[in-house]
């Protein structure tokens, strides 16, 4: 008999059968690794999920005021080209997933797919941008706004594990989950969390969204059918969720229950090429929750069609499971409280 021990310091609970885990379970009073005033050693402060801080925010609405909307390169700028550039820091969860790539005897990391924070050292994304490849093939960088500049915040890691799930076969989306463990430093800490950079929450079993709901969807794909399959300041648009049973028949039965569809029939706001697990999240109890990953539809807009993702609530079991089977200790695999304030 296994027995499955996580939390931190308060709130130590026992789960003898991998099947029982539940996200209830595993939230707790999670640290995060910081090395204070520069003295040697680690030490731990408390850190919840979902949040946007607060100087980001009113940064976002000075920047909406002082932009420069003739020039595609302000931070601020809130120009529609298939959606709105977001503030350095808006989307503070937002994962860039970099793969590695050679030209003649030059190895260098191109941005690839997105993803999102769920703890110090996990990133979930969508199977079909890591399926097959091995770890040392990514770099995850998180704090990332600008791709051709080194932002405040930012922090690049190496991948020591990739799971994707084990029901998905390339060419398919159904099962279109994988998620990413970072590699540590030598001190064992791993991603800092800061004003730039911070952890999405999960969603629980009771967490559902209405239909209409507006789906905070964020990538660095390509504005247009042509062209590189990423530009280089991070994106973002709000996607109405669609009713399951439209989102069906749109494409032709082809959705499953583990999947959703948000976004607008007719309108010109898509995910596209490069936005592959570009996160999308909801607003709820003051508490941002990740709802889903941008699985197809990839391909830019097409007309008629809305964008397609995983449901990740669906995954709940096998997420937290692989995260208590595959981390090295209690930090690794405990997932941050929800913040104080919410009920849910």
């Amino acid at each position: 008999e296994e027995t499955v021990t996580f939390g931190m310091d308060t709130g130590l609970k026992k789960i003898n059968e991998l099947s029982e885990l539940k996200l209830e379970d595993v939230y707790g009073t999670h640290y995060t690794l910081q090395n204070l005033g520069g003295k040697p050693g680690l030490q731990a402060s408390p850190v919840t999920c979902g949040s946007r801080p607060a100087k980001v925010l009113a940064r976002r609405q000075e920047s909406l005021l002082e932009s420069d909307y003739d020039n595609p390169d302000t931070y601020g700028d809130d120009r529609i080209l298939g959606g709105n550039f977001a503030s350095h820091g808006e989307v503070p969860w937002q994962a860039n997933i970099r793969i590695m790539t050679r030209n003649k005897d030059r190895t260098e990391y191109k941005p690839e797919c997105s993803g999102a924070i769920i703890n110090e050292y996990w990133i979930i994304t969508v199977a079909h941008c890591v399926k097959g490849e091995a770890p040392s093939s990514f770099r995850v960088t998180v704090g990332d706004h600008h791709l051709a500049r080194n932002d405040e915040g930012e922090q690049q890691f190496a991948v020591s594990k990739v799971i994707s799930h084990e029901n998905y076969r390339l060419g398919s989306f159904d099962y279109d989950i994988a998620i990413l463990k970072i590699q540590p430093t030598k001190s064992g800490a791993g991603i800092k969390f800061n004003s730039f950079v911070q952890p999405i929450c999960l969603p629980k079993e009771t967490d559902y969204p209405g239909v209409g709901t507006h789906m905070i969807v964020s990538g660095w794909g390509r504005d247009k059918l042509s062209g590189a399959s990423s530009q280089p300041i991070l994106k973002m648009s709000m996607l109405p969720l669609i009713d399951q049973k439209e989102c069906s028949q749109l494409f032709k039965g082809q959705i499953t229950l583990r999947q959703f569809c948000a976004g607008y029939k007719n309108g010109p706001t898509d995910i596209c090429r490069g936005d592959s697990g570009a996160p999308a999240a909801y607003l709820f109890a003051e508490m941002y929750i990740l709802y889903g990953v941008a699985s197809f539809g990839t391909d830019c807009p097409f007309p008629n069609y809305p964008s397609a993702f995983t449901n990740v609530r669906s995954y709940q079991h096998w997420i937290i499971k692989n995260m208590q089977l595959r981390s090295d200790n209690k930090l690794e695999r405990t997932l941050p409280d929800r913040p104080h304030w919410s009920d849910s």
